[in-house]
């Protein structure tokens, strides 16, 4: 395991103080307890929309044994405002206040980050084969107000930046490969898998508005202007012509080569570093982990 995930862990597991009970259940969450012979799991009434989750996570903690361990699962993208507290809890992704355990993200453990990045090392060209424009495919989940309504709506140059916003996958993987700089802007809540696959690619990742409040278990560690280009969906625009006006320019080509060959090579090296060959076994040894140590501070 990376050094860095192991102090962000131990660090939040130190918070952990109150082995829970049923008591301790809030909207969306579900108590796991471990015996001897199975996994026991009482979900909160409001569980039930999240049945599916739930089920694919307790199936995920069904192949670990931990007799008489006791946590609180959060099934939400990111635990409410309300549940901060120091019961034994686990979630997939937090406010930065709150003091539970980040445990890496659903598309890490089903394999799905995997596929993925197998996928885009098998399609992707090189850097400079690509187009010089940008491109940002996805759903529109979000509020009316939200960064990615807003981008369409910002109508940036339609020959250099591409948008697709639907529910369906209309553009694969393979077509946003061909753009020098691939976009994500998140959601409702902050992207799973995007800009892992972006940062395993030749291309650049951008981060248009990006949500620095809520906190998965890499976010700590991944860097603006390191390991992606962070803007704002008014100021990407501007922010663009200014890399591609030095782009062109003979002087001033080599600054902007080297900045985005930067980014590009510091992002597959993050990804080579903390998912290898197989995110979805590396992701489960961390899971490893964090049940381990809580059973030792629980004895």
């Amino acid at each position: 395991m990376n050094k860095n995930i192991k102090d962000i862990i131990d660090k939040q597991i130190s918070m952990q103080a109150k082995i829970p009970d049923k008591s301790d259940l809030v909207d969306y969450s579900a108590l796991f307890e471990y015996t001897d012979n199975d996994l026991l799991v009482t979900p909160h009434d409001t569980c039930s929309v999240l049945k599916e989750r739930l089920q694919q996570i307790a199936g995920f903690f069904a192949n670990f044994k931990y007799p008489n361990l006791k946590f609180i699962m959060h099934l939400h993208d990111h635990a409410g405002d309300s549940q901060d507290h120091t019961n034994y809890g686990i979630c997939l992704g937090k406010k930065r206040h709150q003091h539970f355990i980040t445990m890496p993200n659903l598309y890490l453990l089903n394999n799905r980050v995997k596929s993925v990045i197998e996928e885009v090392k098998a399609k992707d060209i090189d850097l400079f084969d690509k187009m010089f424009g940008s491109i940002f495919a996805g759903g529109a989940n979000c509020g009316k107000d939200g960064a990615r309504i807003r981008y369409v709506l910002s109508h940036p140059n339609p020959s250099l930046h591409n948008i697709c916003i639907s529910n369906t996958s209309v553009i694969g993987i393979e077509y946003q490969l061909k753009y020098m700089f691939n976009i994500t802007i998140d959601g409702h809540s902050a992207c799973y898998d995007r800009l892992y696959w972006q940062m395993a690619s030749n291309s650049v990742p951008v981060y248009l508005d990006r949500n620095k409040d809520i906190f998965q278990l890499h976010d700590e560690l991944i860097r603006p202007d390191e390991h992606y280009i962070e803007s704002t969906v008014e100021k990407w625009p501007d922010l663009f012509d200014s890399m591609k006006k030095g782009y062109d320019d003979f002087q001033m080509a080599g600054d902007v080569i080297s900045y985005i060959k930067n980014i590009v090579s510091n992002g597959n090296s993050f990804v080579a570093e903390h998912f290898g060959d197989d995110a979805t076994s590396k992701s489960a040894g961390i899971v490893q982990y964090i049940l381990s140590e809580l059973r030792s501070k629980q004895s």
